[in-house]
């Protein structure tokens, strides 16, 4: 997956090799590479898509994909939350449970064992157009296996991330206050 050297970039924010676009994580940068996958994600007639997180305070953009139709309740409903880094040509995915108001979304970060899974009947075509929209835009799944590897104590020690854990999962998706 990424070497010793491309992770810690990605733990500090930055592009995992010289080569990839975004020098620096800003709206225009983020919309310059990501534009077209954040259109096909949220205008996608296969699934509804709410964009949660867009690279302001995350070092990843992310999104909550449900069957259309869903309505606002306060209930727990069945999703995908999906997770792309701007620092590197990757993502996870991940079967989640969410609620969804007029005011609010709660959900839960993904566990590095839980992800790129998905078990609910109604989320495997969901699954299946993420797939290939990522494949399109040529980003790359985390393997479950690397994703839950425990990171090097020397950044395990530094992470100041909302998303808590000491895996590599939460060295390459953070996200600050």
């Amino acid at each position: 997956m990424l070497s010793e050297t491309e992770l810690q970039n990605v733990f500090a924010w930055k592009p995992y090799r010289k080569e990839w676009p975004l020098e620096s994580l800003n709206d225009q940068t983020i919309l310059s590479h990501f534009g077209a996958l954040i259109k096909e994600m949220v205008n996608n007639p296969v699934f509804e898509c709410t964009q949660t997180q867009a690279g302001d305070i995350t070092n990843y953009l992310e999104f909550l994909c449900y069957p259309p139709g869903i309505e606002e309740s306060s209930t727990d409903q069945s999703g995908i939350l999906v997770c792309i880094s701007l620092c590197a040509p990757i993502a996870v995915y991940c079967e989640s449970l969410f609620k969804k108001d007029k005011k609010s979304f709660a959900y839960a970060f993904p566990e590095p064992a839980s992800i790129n899974t998905i078990k609910h009947p109604k989320l495997k075509v969901i699954e299946k157009e993420l797939k290939t929209i990522l494949g399109k835009f040529q980003v790359n799944l985390i393997p479950k296996e690397y994703a839950n590897q425990v990171l090097p104590e020397s950044l395990a020690n530094n992470l100041d991330s909302l998303n808590f854990g000491n895996r590599n999962l939460h060295a390459i998706f953070q996200w600050k206050e």
